[in-house]
C-alpha cells in the first residue's frame, strides 16, 4: 500500500478487497463468487475467504510450454501477428 496516499485506511480492509478482487477474476466462472457473495464478504469482517487459484493464464502457459523460470518467458510472444505485442516493464 502506498504510504503517500493521504487519509486513513485500514490495511486489512485493503488486503481483503484485493483478495475478493482475485476471487472475482478466476479463470473458471464457477469459481467466481456471485455479487451476493461479494456483498456478504465485504459486510462480514469475520468471514474466512476461500483462497484464489493461481491465475490460469500463467499456470497454463508454464505447463504447456514447460517453462521453469521467468527468463524463459521473455522470449515468448502472445501475439499471432506481432501487431498487438505489448511488453511490460517494471516501474
Amino acid at each position: 500500500m502506498d504510504p503517500e496516499i493521504e487519509g486513513g485506511y485500514c490495511g486489512e480492509e485493503v488486503k481483503k478487497c484485493i483478495h475478493i478482487g482475485l476471487l472475482c477474476v478466476q479463470e473458471d466462472p464457477n469459481d467466481r463468487p456471485t455479487m451476493a457473495t461479494v456483498v456478504l464478504y465485504l459486510n462480514n469482517p469475520s468471514i474466512n475467504l476461500p483462497s484464489p487459484h493461481e491465475p490460469g493464464y500463467f499456470k497454463r502457459n508454464r505447463e504447456q510450454l514447460n517453462i521453469t523460470n521467468d527468463k524463459e518467458l521473455d522470449n515468448i510472444t502472445d501475439s499471432v501477428n506481432d501487431i498487438s505485442l505489448t511488453k511490460f516493464f517494471p516501474r
